[in-house]
């Protein structure tokens, strides 16, 4: 091996890299690159699981909004016809005015522990008109939260949420105490003064299934 001087008088080897040192040296560099890229993907797929459950819950709690809303106009009646909320109403036939009113189906109010189904006079015409603003119901059908003006079956509007495995419905009178049993009867409907809404909802990303519920208070103002 030879060996001579540097600028700075030092010694160093004239002998250059060898191909087995150059190798190792790649090897190593190969292991480093493998363990920061594993790294990476980690760290992506935690930020992308993050990311569904930030979105997952933001969707829960988003779909109550509408459900909150709409329960707490119940009982709505402006005109003082004295059949909103949940009253039971008979059908009526149409009026050809002035004013002019629709023909309307009969309403039969529900407060069920898995569905609810109460009545506004958003229009102010003393009827409950057939439609969904004045027909305020919600149901779970086949895992998705949606509207019904019937108790039965949905309203055809997009649902209010996926995923949903589970809808339950308690109902209070003015003291704070449960009105049971459930279905109510007509007699306990008219004492409700509060209702309380759970939802469950659950998700599978990732192979990782995520649960998360929401409760919700409502005391419609009408009532």
């Amino acid at each position: 091996m030879s060996w001579r001087r540097n600028s700075r008088g030092l010694l160093r080897s004239a002998r250059g890299v060898t191909l087995i040192e150059l190798m190792v040296a790649i090897g190593l560099l190969s292991l480093l690159f493998l363990g920061v890229g594993a790294m990476m993907r980690t760290a992506g797929s935690t930020i992308g699981m993050v990311t569904n459950y930030s979105n997952f819950l933001s969707d829960a709690r988003t779909s109550l909004i509408p459900m909150t809303r709409d329960l707490r106009q119940a009982g709505l009646d402006r005109s003082g016809a004295g059949s909103f909320g949940f009253q039971d109403s008979v059908a009526m036939a149409a009026v050809a005015g002035p004013p002019a009113f629709p023909a309307v189906t009969a309403f039969t109010a529900r407060a069920e522990a898995d569905r609810i189904l109460v009545s506004s006079d958003v229009d102010e015409n003393g009827r409950i008109d057939d439609n969904n603003q004045e027909r305020i119901g919600f149901m779970l059908i086949n895992g998705n939260l949606v509207r019904t003006m019937n108790g039965t079956a949905s309203s055809g509007l997009r649902p209010l949420a996926t995923d949903v495995t589970s809808l339950q419905f308690q109902y209070f009178n003015a003291s704070g105490l449960a009105l049971t049993p459930l279905p109510l009867s007509a007699a306990n409907r008219q004492a409700i003064r509060q209702i309380r809404m759970t939802v469950t909802f659950s998700k599978t990303s990732n192979q990782v299934t995520r649960t998360h519920t929401v409760t919700t208070d409502v005391r419609p103002r009408n009532l």
